[in-house]
């Protein structure tokens, strides 16, 4: 008798997370794209973070959490700020 396999493959499309710019007087640590990879800011020295999430995580539809909400890192001691759009 003849017995034939059949190989059912499924094939879902990884999304992935855009890379996010680093912050204007401050700096990005990302470790990747992928659902689970997370993106961490803070700001340089004689900054200090005014708004925004500090750490955002990949989610498997591809959008970062958290929204994409002006990014500030503002002079110590002043009242202008430094502001970062997304």
């Amino acid at each position: 008798y003849n017995m034939m396999i059949l190989r059912i493959v499924y094939i879902t499309e990884v999304k992935r997370c855009p890379y996010l710019d680093v912050p204007v007087n401050g700096n990005k640590t990302q470790n990747g794209s992928a659902e689970g990879s997370m993106a961490t800011f803070s700001c340089n020295a004689g900054y200090d973070w005014q708004a925004g999430a500090s750490v955002r995580t990949c989610q498997a539809d591809g959008t970062w959490t958290g929204s994409n909400a002006d990014y500030i890192c503002g002079k110590q001691g002043r009242n202008s700020l430094q502001t970062y759009h997304l």
